[in-house]
């Protein structure tokens, strides 16, 4: 048994709060899984989100009009931020 509650599990996940190497290491023990799986679904992840930014960006940019229009409304949101 891990003994780790519900809440601080919601914690990790929410990113609240950092899990240790060895709290990791237990878990993915207790799942039956290995460093390798860990970095494999990382990788795979991150790949997937590198691929959807590289389509958002070739969508927002087609044009200059729309690259333009982009960076306002990020200078609009930021100004209106302070």
């Amino acid at each position: 048994m891990l003994h780790i509650s519900q809440q601080q599990i919601s914690r990790y996940e929410r990113g609240i709060t950092s899990v240790s190497i060895e709290t990791l290491d237990a878990i993915l023990n207790k799942l039956g899984k290995d460093w390798s799986d860990f970095f494999f679904k990382v990788i795979a992840n991150y790949s997937d989100e590198v691929a959807e930014i590289k389509l958002q960006d070739n969508f927002l940019f087609q044009d200059k009009k729309s690259k333009y229009s982009y960076y306002d409304k990020l200078k609009f949101r930021a100004l209106h931020e302070l």
